[in-house]
């Protein structure tokens, strides 16, 4: 059995019994942040799988003084497997971080400390971890933390390890002579091209360059300079993958090859199978624990209601990407992901979206191509428990008769959510149904989904709404210099 107690003044309180039942505990961890937050190793009692759960005794701020959480599990290993979990650690540093030892006890076995962190968007309450991370240290008891203001320490019984927290910044604007920058849907990614004549990059991730290594963040800031200054705006931002150095003829360049917060995305696949029954948590909240195994904050306030209010029974297969169950995820409501830096926003589509920006009168169209065709499909049956919802293209029936899609989804329990379905997965549709692109000055606040009008008097355009589904930022100055933003564009 566990106790609190607590002191006040020169006094303590009466213990508490904790009240959780546990077949073991092989560590706890606590650190303060509005409430004691807890970090406890164990086994459960029900099936004897390891764990390593969080917790919090409130202290009035995210839970009423003295009342406790649930436990809310953020690592596991089956019951059998050899693995177990020991000795966790806490500290309150920039964000709540947490270290702990995973032990194996098969063939190959091994001891090893891990880390994680939680997001600085979230309350510890809502369990929100990346992906815990191995470390290179060995350590029977595991690993302490502690944090100043500027930097932060490892400590174990014979090392200890600092490193500076702060991070720093390089600008790297005046040597970019080409840029290229594009924003998907389900991906993106940017190859920055900067002059090296000058032998500036020779050492990278070095000196005044230490900040320029693979895994670091590049934002991409368009702008234009005024009569006021140089005025710019928060555009996407990058991971860095790779890079390339050339040189031709006295000329050096290098050449920065990064992707989008997709990337993260891709990159984890489930250790595990993860499962949810209907009605345990909502669309966006399975949503924010992908993002957050990537590393990646979310945020749900532009969701909708439909995103926000069903609870789908939902499994990740071991091996699957975040990517792929998010786009899953996705498909079941009139939503999108669209990442704004590293922060992924849920943005519900509607057709009545207003018009953010037009283009063909003061914000000319340099080239345009636009495509219209039929959908893919026209008509949309969705088969929920017991219950039928349809969406029709009428116009279109009659012009190149029926294209039925059937969708069988037993998450639509009542008939207004088959319905809202089978509408969703009409939208979807008007995206595709019309295409093109054009090319226009570089416009520093356009934004993917953003929805645009479109004049052009002589494709026979007037006002034409269409929604942005794809934009990439061409930058030169070399020997054909351009400014352009392309925009791929699809139906309202």
């Amino acid at each position: 059995m566990v106790y609190f107690i607590k002191q006040s003044g020169q006094n303590w309180t009466n213990s508490l019994s904790w009240g959780e039942r546990v077949a073991s505990i092989t560590g706890m961890a606590c650190a303060y942040l509005g409430g004691w937050s807890l970090a406890i190793a164990g086994t459960e009692q029900s099936s004897g799988d390891a764990k390593v759960w969080t917790c919090v005794h409130g202290d009035g701020g995210a839970l009423g003084e003295g009342s406790w959480s649930p436990l809310r599990e953020m690592n596991t290993a089956k019951s059998g497997s050899g693995v177990s979990f020991h000795h966790p650690f806490l500290a309150s540093a920039d964000v709540m971080r947490l270290a702990f030892v995973e032990r194996y006890t098969g063939t190959s076995n091994y001891q090893r400390s891990a880390h994680t962190h939680a997001l600085a968007s979230s309350s510890y309450v809502d369990n929100l971890w990346r992906e815990p991370v191995p470390l290179n240290i060995s350590s029977t008891y595991g690993v302490a933390i502690a944090a100043s203001a500027s930097h932060l320490w490892l400590c174990t019984p014979n090392s200890v390890w600092r490193g500076d927290r702060r991070g720093t910044t390089v600008d790297l604007t005046e040597d970019v002579v080409g840029l290229t920058a594009r924003e998907e849907p389900m991906g993106g990614g940017a190859v920055i091209r900067l002059r090296n004549d000058h032998g500036k990059y020779g050492g990278i991730g070095e000196g005044s360059l230490s900040p320029l290594r693979i895994g670091s963040t590049v934002n991409v800031a368009p702008g234009y300079e005024t009569s006021a200054s140089r005025e710019v705006s928060n555009g996407p931002a990058f991971s860095i993958e790779g890079f390339e150095h050339s040189s031709l003829g006295g000329q050096a360049e290098l050449a920065i090859h990064a992707r989008s917060a997709w990337q993260a995305l891709e990159s984890w696949r489930a250790r595990r199978q993860y499962t949810w029954k209907s009605g345990d948590a909502t669309l966006s909240a399975i949503v924010r624990l992908l993002l957050a195994r990537g590393g990646l904050s979310a945020s749900t306030t532009g969701a909708g209601a439909e995103a926000n209010a069903l609870r789908p029974s939902f499994t990740i297969h071991p091996e699957e990407t975040a990517a792929s169950a998010v786009w899953r995820l996705l498909e079941k409501a009139p939503v999108v992901l669209q990442f704004s830096g590293h922060v992924g926003l849920l943005r519900e589509l509607a057709g009545s979206d207003a018009s953010d920006y037009v283009y063909g009168a003061d914000h000319p169209i340099l080239r345009g191509r636009y495509r219209s065709g039929a959908r893919e499909y026209n008509r949309v049956q969705v088969f929920g428990r017991a219950h039928l919802g349809e969406a029709f293209d009428w116009d279109e029936v009659g012009e190149v008769f029926e294209r039925l899609l059937q969708v069988h989804d037993l998450n639509m329990d009542t008939t207004q959510k088959a319905l809202d379905r089978a509408r969703s997965v009409m939208r979807r549709q008007a995206l595709d149904a019309l295409g093109g692109e054009v090319v226009v000055p570089a416009n520093c606040g356009q934004e993917l989904f953003d929805v645009i009008e479109v004049n052009d008097a002589a494709a026979g355009l007037t006002a034409a709404r269409r929604r942005v589904v794809g934009l990439e930022l061409r930058y030169s100055r070399l020997r054909e210099p351009e400014y352009v933003h392309v925009l791929r564009l699809g139906g309202v």
